[in-house]
């Protein structure tokens, strides 16, 4: 369960390992796994109380995720924002989204954001980048409006001094794909992203 409300910032912040099962294989195998943290704004008044929880956020993708270890340092953020549901492209659109966004993340060093759900452009970006291991892909979504949640609530730990320099033994959480629709009440998370920073505001759905 979620932490409630008005909590210390040194407890704002929970993470775990994610691994996706596949069902478009039809054998159920699992990809390798991501990285996820959930970001806890909720109550968060003051102005120094905001900066303090950015600067830990930054402290997680820094030596928790090992971004510039893993991919080098970015010299460009690429932010790919649009619909959720109803998002159609023709295929030779699509091909040309795809190449462009490899071609200009791999030649610039750069990192993508998303929404991280699987539905309408965040899984074309999905799509794109999922033969391009050195690519980092990172979703942002509502965690509220994530489908299948209450089965990563049970692995988040709390993120700490102590157990940044132990990341890699954070429990690891099997997400599967969902059979439900994704609507504008929610969304299943992309497999083919590489991270996740999930923000609970304390709503789900439509009003997250």
């Amino acid at each position: 369960r979620m932490a409630e409300p008005g909590l210390p910032l040194t407890e704002r912040m929970k993470a775990c390992r994610l691994r996706f099962a596949v069902s478009t294989g039809g054998d159920g195998s699992l990809r390798e796994t991501s990285e996820a943290a959930v970001v806890d704004i909720r109550n968060l008044v003051s102005k120094d109380d905001r900066t303090a929880l950015i600067d830990e956020v930054g402290r997680v993708l820094d030596e928790g995720w090992l971004l510039e270890e893993y991919f080098g340092r970015p010299t460009a953020l690429f932010f790919v924002a649009g619909g959720a549901q109803y998002f159609e492209m023709l295929p030779r659109l699509e091909r040309i989204f795809r190449e462009g966004l490899v071609k200009a993340a791999k030649v610039t060093n750069g990192y993508i954001f998303t929404g991280g759900s699987a539905s309408g452009v965040m899984k074309h970006v999905g799509n794109a980048v999922a033969p391009h291991m050195d690519i980092p892909c990172i979703g942002m979504p509502h965690f509220g409006n994530v489908l299948g949640r209450e089965g990563l609530e049970k692995s988040l730990k709390p993120v700490s001094e102590a157990n940044l320099s132990t990341w890699k033994k954070m429990e690891t959480a099997d997400y599967a794909e969902t059979d439900a629709s994704n609507t504008k009440e929610g969304a299943a998370l992309d497999p083919n992203h590489t991270h996740f920073l999930l923000i609970e505001s304390g709503h789900a759905g439509s009003d997250g």
